[in-house]
């Protein structure tokens, strides 16, 4: 089992190199296709909505996004180099509002998408994005914090497990990664007003189901009423050095979000280390 479509959504040059070093690893690891892709926003002389920009000015704004993307797709050719013959570069273009909806119809067909954090940049899309992209696509996102670098990840894994469908979605997505690493832990979230589901019992079923596929996972449940489920996975992987976090994305929709919904919002916003999340 591996990742043979791997898609990665190069938002600007700024985020490019860090986003590709865990990108193209990836791809060789897994001997598979990596697509990169930025979208140049379209920025219409005449738009429907007045605005009073002069129109020197809206080509000097369509220059230096033209300019943007030539130095990403630089970036990408130098870093896939030797894996040439199993790169592909795309450019589609698309109003600004819909970024987010061109990423996802790439995504659709790719085994694995590899994005950034929200980086507020203006030629991003919004915060949450990465959320939106899983949630329209139902593909493994790997989100990738902003302002750090990281060497290949997927060594030290930590997989949040809250008995959900979400959350099994992720484990079973993380498979490729996992069975590479170096130690896999289950970290089962229970909360002490909430036995019912037996969350800690389905935790040693999720390790054991992991290890049919040659994964090794330990189990332990973990709730601290002083801090909230998002920072206790965030203090928990920085505190143990692990590099991955592996996670559900909302469990319902943001109008009624569930305790692994919110989680997902405090993750994308404080993260440190990688998260892949599905949904």
């Amino acid at each position: 089992m591996s990742y043979k479509t791997i898609l990665v959504y190069l938002q600007n040059s700024k985020r490019a190199k860090s986003l590709l070093d865990v990108a193209v690893p990836l791809a060789n690891r897994h001997d598979a296709h990596l697509i990169g892709l930025f979208i140049t926003p379209d920025i219409p002389l005449h738009p429907l909505v007045e605005i009073h920009l002069p129109e020197e000015i809206i080509l000097k704004q369509q220059r230096a996004i033209e300019q943007e993307g030539e130095a990403v797709s630089k970036a990408f050719d130098k870093a896939t180099d030797e894996i040439y013959d199993k790169s592909e570069w795309r450019n589609p273009t698309c109003l600004h509002s819909g970024i987010s909806d061109m990423i996802v119809d790439h995504a659709l067909a790719a085994d694995l998408v590899v994005i950034s954090q929200d980086d507020d940049d203006q030629l991003g899309p919004w915060p949450d994005f990465p959320a939106d992209v899983a949630l329209g696509s139902s593909r493994p996102v790997l989100v990738i914090p902003k302002d750090r670098r990281f060497e290949p990840i997927g060594n030290k894994v930590i997989v949040a497990w809250n008995a959900s469908r979400e959350a099994s979605r992720a484990a079973f997505d993380a498979v490729p990664v996992m069975k590479d690493a170096k130690e896999v832990h289950v970290m089962a979230i229970v909360p002490e007003s909430d036995s019912k589901h037996n969350i800690s019992h389905r935790g040693d079923e999720l390790a054991a189901a992991l290890a049919r596929h040659d994964i090794k996972a330990h189990v332990s449940a973990s709730w601290d009423e002083a801090l909230s489920v998002g920072d206790t996975l965030i203090s928990r992987a920085e505190d143990n050095n692990f590099d991955l976090i592996v996670m559900g994305c909302y469990g319902h929709s943001r109008l009624r979000e569930s305790m692994f919904g919110g989680v997902s919002r405090n993750i994308l916003r404080e993260m440190k280390v990688p998260v892949l999340m599905s949904h």
